[in-house]
């Protein structure tokens, strides 16, 4: 913790770090430009949006534990190599943060929101 790193053209510095999840708390100087969105929680068998800056796909939550969500994909609109830490969204609230992509049967995993609120505190 403490480390300082690039976030675009401003420097942060990361609070907290999650190993067990790959997540970082960053604190972002004041004045950055940063989008802050509300933490949801997951419902269940609807649908979800994976949003980043290159593109939005489709997902639907097929399960939700304590601390991952598994989605299903549509098979012809996968997440990318890159697409890891993207938002997962139900109704504008970020339920979760894609962790990974199975190609094979369509699915990927999130790390909850659950686990996003534990980080923040």
């Amino acid at each position: 913790m403490g480390s300082r790193v690039q976030v675009e053209s401003a420097e942060g510095i990361v609070r907290k770090f999650m190993e067990d999840y790959d997540v970082a708390l960053i604190e972002l100087p004041s004045g950055c430009k940063a989008e802050v969105t509300e933490l949801g929680s997951a419902a269940v068998m609807e649908e979800a949006l994976l949003v980043n800056e290159l593109h939005t796909i489709p997902c639907r939550v097929i399960r939700a534990g304590a601390s991952l969500l598994y989605l299903q994909f549509p098979c012809r609109d996968m997440p990318q190599p890159g697409d890891s830490g993207s938002p997962i969204l139900q109704e504008g609230k970020v339920i979760g943060l894609l962790s990974s992509a199975m190609l094979g049967n369509c699915t990927g995993t999130a790390v909850s929101s659950d686990v996003l609120r534990i980080l923040s505190l």
